[in-house]
């Protein structure tokens, strides 16, 4: 009996300290969103999404698109808030999902040599200027950037292209 009491007890201490820990890291969560405190949001976010087995509820995911957002990142904004969406498709969410579809494409740059990235239509708007400058960082800093861009023209070392929406804007160039 006793040994079977221990085993019931030992296959749910994990189930519980995963629930225990998810619930703490969501009040992380909302305590860093509250000071608007956004890389932390990002990190807490994504220690969320590997706990194993932990459903992440819709106003994780919010919070989750709200970071990405203020750290310039519009694919993971997208992608965090059709999970949010696929929880609770509130105006709110789908008005955001649409204004990113509507305003942005998909980019898969390389530049080896470190070109220079330069927005000829730099946007106005806060949000899409921080998110060339996140471009032109991860090209100088890994070479390489996929992700969104605003609509408009750019050239990358040189090489001019267009995004408009659709297709994929694929641009490698060689070192």
């Amino acid at each position: 009996m006793i040994g079977l009491f221990l085993a019931l007890a030992l296959g749910c201490a994990p189930k519980a300290a995963s629930v225990a820990e998810q619930h703490r890291l969501e009040g992380e969560l909302r305590s860093l969103a509250a000071r608007a405190h956004w890389s932390g949001v990002d990190g807490t976010y994504r220690r969320l999404l590997a706990l194993p087995g932990a459903p992440l509820s819709y106003d994780d995911h919010w919070l989750g698109a709200q970071a990405a957002e203020a750290l310039g990142e519009p694919a993971e904004v997208y992608r965090r808030l059709q999970a949010a969406i696929a929880l609770n498709a509130t105006d709110a969410a789908l008005d955001w999902s649409a204004r990113i579809l509507i305003n942005s494409g998909a980019v898969s740059l390389r530049a080896p040599g470190g070109g220079d990235l330069v927005a000829l239509d730099m946007p106005f708007e806060p949000d899409w200027r921080h998110t060339v400058e996140v471009a032109q960082a991860a090209l100088r800093a890994q070479g390489a950037y996929e992700g969104l861009l605003p609509l408009g023209r750019y050239t990358l070392g040189g090489q001019p292209f267009e995004v408009v929406g659709e297709p994929l804007v694929e641009l490698h160039l060689r070192p």
